[in-house]
């Protein structure tokens, strides 16, 4: 039987991190920190913090399992998602007071070593989407043996310009 299947919601691998201790601080200084954290699943959640918390980014993997894992990831309505000209998908919500996500690239599955070399890697299928007026959620499927890694950034409202920049890229941005 296949275990319950583990919501994490997009805001959240973000507050995690800050409300859910023991985390560890990895690197401090320059105007950027590291926390590591795991949960009680094994998950590991890795984040860098700029600015003083203006834009984030997060790292979250999964642990390999001997058996298939489904993975819901959440977001809330109020965020309008996008494709970015730069590459991944954009959350954005209308109120300029808000923080906006960007995923810039879709989940990845990966195979590796006991060194944490990587040995294979490969697109993570969508098995399933949801959309309500409350939310959207987006099913994956991590198969037994691999580990799921799924980069987001976060930017608070100080970050809007950060945002606009992956709305509306430069010219020479797009060249091939």
């Amino acid at each position: 039987m296949r275990p319950a299947t583990p919501r994490f919601d997009l805001p959240h691998l973000f507050r995690h991190l800050v409300e859910d201790p023991p985390a560890t601080v990895r690197v401090s200084g320059m105007g950027c920190e590291r926390v590591e954290r795991r949960d009680s699943e094994g998950n590991r959640f890795l984040s860098d913090r700029f600015g003083e918390g203006s834009h984030e980014c997060v790292f979250f993997r999964t642990p390999e399992r001997n058996e298939d894992l489904d993975i819901c990831l959440a977001l809330e309505s109020r965020f309008r998602l996008t494709a970015s000209p730069i590459g991944g998908w954009l959350a954005t919500s209308n109120d300029p007071a808000d923080v906006s996500f960007w995923l810039p690239r879709a989940p990845v599955l990966r195979r590796l070593d006991g060194e944490g070399h990587i040995l294979a890697e490969e697109a993570c299928a969508i098995s399933g989407l949801s959309i309500d007026d409350r939310r959207l959620e987006l099913a994956l499927t991590v198969p037994s043996g691999w580990q799921l890694d799924v980069v987001a950034w976060r930017f608070s409202a100080q970050g809007r310009e950060l945002v606009q920049r992956l709305q509306e890229p430069l010219a020479i941005e797009l060249q091939p």
